[in-house]
């Protein structure tokens, strides 16, 4: 009876090494988890953020080059609205025109496209330009960065509130 006492005190087995580290990798995976919690959110938010921005310079481009060829500002705004497939509402855009003079590097024509008269609406700012190489049509697309649906939001880093701007560029065609 000792004996067989004895013998199974012998066959168990000692701890194992890895027996030893559960407790470990329980802490390390608690100390690794909130930084992959934030490149992994970071990386989400941040292509996000740049598909925005890149569906607001095609749809500012196409602005532009609708204005380059003699649309009006009101059309120019419509093909924008019409063009905007991005997750970004046009209430919350604001739309500029601006007809740069490119030789003296002056801005001939500044039109705020939301709060514009409906005479400065009906202006098409390449229209009438006998020098057309000379001149750039600039639209430029901003949203307000306190805005919360556009903002950078990460967890365990924080809010950024990042400027969402871009500019199509075309030069005006000879529409005189």
């Amino acid at each position: 009876m000792l004996r067989s006492a004895l013998r199974a005190v012998s066959t168990r087995r000692p701890a194992s090494a890895a027996d030893a580290d559960d407790g470990a990798v329980a802490v390390e995976f608690a100390l690794v988890l909130p930084i992959l919690v934030l490149f992994l959110f970071g990386i989400l938010q941040f292509g996000l953020f740049f598909f925005r921005i890149q569906g607001m310079q095609a749809v500012a481009l196409e602005g532009a080059r609708g204005g380059s060829v003699g649309l009006t500002v009101q059309e120019i705004t419509a093909r924008i609205q019409a063009s905007l497939t991005v997750p970004v509402s046009y209430a919350d855009l604001d739309i500029q025109v601006l007809l740069v003079n490119t030789t003296t590097a002056t801005v001939v024509t500044n039109i705020d496209a939301k709060a514009a008269s409906p005479a400065e609406l009906a202006t098409a700012p390449c229209e009438g330009i006998v020098d057309a190489d000379e001149h750039v049509l600039r639209v430029e697309l901003t949203i307000d960065p306190s805005l919360q649906e556009y903002q950078v939001i990460i967890p365990v880093w924080g809010t950024l509130g990042i400027n969402y701007g871009v500019v199509g560029s075309y030069a005006c065609e000879n529409t005189a």
